[in-house]
């Protein structure tokens, strides 16, 4: 048998789907192909959770997706048995599978209608019956020697690291990038080294000289990074996700969007969050428009201090 897993959200949405993603391998047999983003499947692969890559952005597979028919459809259609669409219902993409796949797709709308269950939860309950006590939600990345090289130059034998991430998908989201650079300063202070992970959104900020700053490294190489730091903090990102869901000590701060929904799995989770009248206002549609960000500005450098202390 073969499965089209089909997920082409952001990387924090990937990531909560990964415990699905690895329930649904314990319970079949299936070659299981990913089509979605392959920098974000990369990290399915290495948990061993599918067997096959297909790239979102290759013409191949356009026909899925048109608003018309197309006798392509059926033959990409057709080379599987079934599919896990993570789609909403009235998609092309479900309307056209449909038409030649029926009965054999599960259609997982992305985001809960429930506003009060963890969204890691809600991607459980699409297999609920097959949930046993104790089974362990989190994957086991297998990291390549190529891509953990690519990071351990920026670690250090004899002092720990902190990593820190002032970025995410929304400037709604972040903490004052001031408020970052005076906790590494506070820190560096205690004896840790900093480690920054930035993209292509951060290029303009003046991060300090005598630091380790990583620009755009591969989802891989981070893991690896933030398997061997001491604790990582960061807003709530993808990358937040990703050190939750590898293993590492995570601190999120958290404003707009609702932890209750959000917050990232791991072994080692601290929330700070300051609800206001307003929050959370995240993929709110009567969202005011404008927005003091006091959810944000109201962690101080000092709570967020004592959050990394209770780690240590």
């Amino acid at each position: 048998m073969k499965t089209l897993v089909y997920h082409n959200g952001a990387l924090g949405d990937f990531l909560t789907s990964l415990p699905l993603l690895k329930l649904f391998r314990n319970i079949c047999t299936d070659y299981i192909s990913l089509l979605g983003k392959p920098s974000y499947a990369l990290l399915a692969k290495a948990a061993g959770l599918i067997d096959e890559i297909l790239d979102i952005n290759s013409k191949s597979y356009i026909p899925f997706f048109l608003d018309e028919y197309a006798p392509e459809t059926i033959e990409l259609t057709n080379r599987f048995d079934r599919f896990l669409l993570f789609s909403s219902h009235d998609s092309h993409l479900v309307m056209n599978v449909s038409r030649f796949a029926s009965p054999n797709i599960m259609v997982h709308e992305p985001f809960p209608a429930n506003e009060n269950i963890h969204i890691v939860n809600y991607h459980l309950s699409l297999f609920q019956q097959y949930l046993t006590p104790g089974f362990d939600i989190f994957p086991e990345f297998n990291i390549p020697p190529d891509e953990s090289d690519k990071v351990k130059q920026f670690l250090c034998e004899t002092r720990e690291a902190v990593v820190l991430c002032p970025g995410s998908g929304s400037r709604l989201k972040n903490w004052p990038f001031k408020n970052y650079l005076s906790l590494s300063d506070q820190l560096k202070k205690r004896g840790f080294e900093i480690i920054w992970i930035a993209g292509p959104a951060e290029y303009r900020l003046r991060f300090p000289e005598e630091d380790k700053i990583l620009f755009n490294q591969s989802l891989l190489s981070l893991v690896y990074l933030l398997k061997h730091c001491s604790f990582y903090i960061g807003n709530d990102s993808g990358i937040t996700h990703l050190a939750a869901i590898s293993g590492c000590r995570t601190i999120a701060l958290f404003g707009s969007s609702n932890p209750v929904v959000w917050c990232p799995v791991g072994k080692s989770v601290t929330i700070l969050y300051n609800k206001q009248t307003c929050s959370p206002c995240h993929l709110k549609k009567d969202a005011p428009r404008s927005c003091d960000h006091k959810c944000m500005e109201s962690i101080s450098v000092q709570d967020v201090l004592k959050a990394a202390e209770k780690l240590e």
